[in-house]
């Protein structure tokens, strides 16, 4: 019961952050929006790491989009939010949690087409 909460609340947090980036976009993050930003993220894709496994996922299967996951949070978002305005450090989070979402189906459809062969 509690990975759908941690998954929920990334997203609430995600949410938060994007709140006060609506509300001043041409403006740089405060630095609470900008850590409610990567926490967000990383809380929504270690919950998804930690379904997957619960789930039957294997651990080489999570791990090749998670690692990932990991690297380009802390390498793409981090560095990137306080020197953009509030719109640009939004879209690369978006862009980062689409890139790592289809990273993620990759890598399960490459598994199980892996095992049914």
């Amino acid at each position: 019961m509690s990975l759908p909460f941690v998954l929920v609340s990334g997203i609430t947090v995600i949410a938060a952050a994007l709140g006060t980036a609506v509300a001043e976009p041409d403006h740089r993050l405060p630095p609470g929006a900008r850590w409610a930003l990567y926490g967000g993220v990383l809380a929504f894709h270690t919950a998804d790491a930690a379904i997957s496994l619960r789930y039957g996922d294997g651990p080489g299967t999570v791990l090749h989009w998670y690692g990932p996951c990991l690297v380009l949070t802390v390498g793409l978002l981090l560095p990137a939010a306080p020197a953009r305005p509030a719109w640009g450090a939004v879209g690369r989070a978006a862009g980062l949690v689409l890139l790592l979402a289809k990273l993620s189906e990759l890598s399960r459809n490459r598994a199980y087409g892996e095992a049914t062969a």
